[in-house]
């Protein structure tokens, strides 16, 4: 019973998110104008090697992908996973000062998106190494958990993938919040 209500709520989550940014109504979801580095400053700041704040969310972000390293997150290789692992790396990291670690809202994953002359659409000096692929969201599209929203950081689109597809993840922390 508690499982369907979770689904449910997700699903109005989801809906609700999509007719807000349709009608326009949260700032911030995708930036077309390009990356402005003054914002940047402003908005994010890097609180260690593993850790980003986001003072226009409040939330603090995973600074590189799931599986990568270092202050420039080139030690590793950035982890494709299915989307229940996905929930359960989330759901057991504790790190950086955050007990809550989870997978970002569509919204949330998709307000990183900067278009950015290079193949990876996000702001490399706080996010580098991304990887040029589609990324989880805690953001299913149907009833059954069956698909998933995805982010891609390649072109910045979002679409739906299978939750046993393979993909990469950056988690956050924090409470859900609306952009913008």
């Amino acid at each position: 019973m508690q499982a369907q209500i979770l689904i449910y709520i997700t699903t109005f989550i989801f809906y609700t998110s999509a007719l807000l940014i349709h009608d326009g109504l949260i700032a911030g979801v995708t930036n077309k104008q390009g990356s402005d580095s003054a914002t940047n400053i402003k908005r994010f700041k890097i609180r260690n090697a593993q850790a980003v704040e986001d003072h226009q969310t409040g939330l603090i972000w995973q600074r590189c992908s799931w599986g990568l390293k270092g202050n420039d997150c080139a030690m590793g290789d950035a982890s494709r996973v299915p989307w229940q692992e996905a929930l359960l790396i989330a759901s057991t990291r504790s790190t950086e000062g955050c007990e809550t670690w989870r997978l970002p809202s569509l919204v949330e994953l998709n307000s990183l998106v900067e278009p950015q002359s290079g193949d990876v659409q996000i702001d490399q000096h706080y996010f580098p190494n991304t990887q040029a692929t589609w990324y989880w969201t805690a953001t299913t599209f149907d009833l059954t958990n069956s698909w998933i929203k995805v982010v891609s950081f390649a072109d910045g689109s979002q679409f739906d993938s299978l939750a046993t597809n393979s993909g990469v993840l950056r988690l956050v922390c924090g409470e859900h919040h609306r952009v913008g």
